[in-house]
């Protein structure tokens, strides 16, 4: 408890400073090349467009849950700014990228604890943190294996 409680975690060194130049900018056009109608979706009871209220979290955070500084914001941006940074390495018709900027899209037409749901759901599903720790450690040991199977057939049949 205390100010431990309060603080944000420590990010993960593969996602930390995970974003693009322009982010909120590049995030708007992702926005209107993969979510068909994303002009016309409406949030904050009409008064602004998903697009502008998804451009403003890039940076600012979502404004009910406090100053860009507050323990939760402090966790939403840079997931956002991660979200944006893995979806402008995909190609506009990825359906990855178009699921994830649909979800987010359609987050924005309900309340701010729910899009701050969305946002730390599909960063946990980015950056594998949904997974059950033997889930993780049967992946990486997976990976390990399909390496050492490379490099044995490589070492043999290489001419």
């Amino acid at each position: 408890f205390g100010k431990a409680a309060t603080a944000a975690p420590r990010e993960r060194k593969e996602t930390a400073g995970k974003s693009i130049a322009n982010g909120a900018r590049k995030l708007g056009e992702m926005l209107r090349q993969s979510v068909p109608g994303v002009g016309k979706m409406r949030g904050q009871r009409g008064q602004r467009t998903v697009t502008q209220m998804l451009t403003t979290a890039y940076s600012s955070g979502l404004f009910m849950l406090g100053g860009p500084t507050s323990p939760v914001n402090r966790l939403i941006i840079p997931a956002l700014k991660y979200i944006v940074w893995y979806c402008n390495q995909n190609t506009i018709d990825d359906p990855k990228r178009r699921s994830i900027l649909t979800a987010l899209a359609n987050a924005c037409l309900d309340c701010q604890q729910v899009q701050a749901r969305v946002i730390l759901k599909v960063y946990r599903e980015l950056t594998n943190q949904h997974q059950t720790f033997p889930l993780q450690i049967s992946t990486f040991l997976n990976a390990l294996k399909d390496q050492a199977i490379n490099d044995i057939i490589t070492l043999y049949h290489h001419p």
